[in-house]
């Protein structure tokens, strides 16, 4: 269930767990009119979708598309998409053995030509995030305005 609210407000996004009829509570995303997630069309795609219905999907393009999936990590993915996607790979973790977690990964890089560059756009996108999230805080609640350091 999404719950959507005006400016300053916060997004409560929870999941009915159907086998013990608890609500977990998944994110809570600071929110105004021109929101992280409204900017990143990739983080509102990958946002509601299950961390191993994820792993599916990135292993089907894995096999499938490799090229798009290393344009979509390299050059579209932003910051919002980047943090939203490893906290994906973090719940997939949780959910897998450490022998399927090693081979996802091996098989999730091998789309790439080079590893390192994408792990690097994931770091670097994820930092880039957190900024604009401690920029937002100060703005909305300090007045305070901050720009990004080169």
């Amino acid at each position: 269930m999404i719950h959507l609210t005006r400016k300053g407000q916060l997004i409560h996004l929870t999941r009915k767990d159907t086998s013990s009829s608890q609500s977990i509570e998944r994110k809570k995303i600071a929110a105004d009119d021109s929101s992280l997630l409204e900017k990143d069309p990739v983080a509102k795609i990958i946002l509601p979708v299950e961390p191993l219905e994820l792993r599916s999907m990135l292993l089907a393009m894995v096999h499938t598309f490799p090229r798009t999936l290393e344009g979509l990590v390299l050059n579209i993915l932003g910051p919002t998409g980047a943090e939203i996607l490893t906290r994906k790979f973090d719940e997939m973790d949780q959910q897998t053995t450490t022998e399927e977690q090693t081979e996802f990964y091996k098989t999730f890089y091998t789309a790439f030509d080079d590893q390192y560059a994408a792990m690097d756009a994931l770091l670097n996108r994820k930092e880039l995030f957190s900024f604009q999230v401690f920029q937002s805080v100060l703005d909305q609640y300090l007045r305070v305005h901050v720009d990004r350091p080169s």
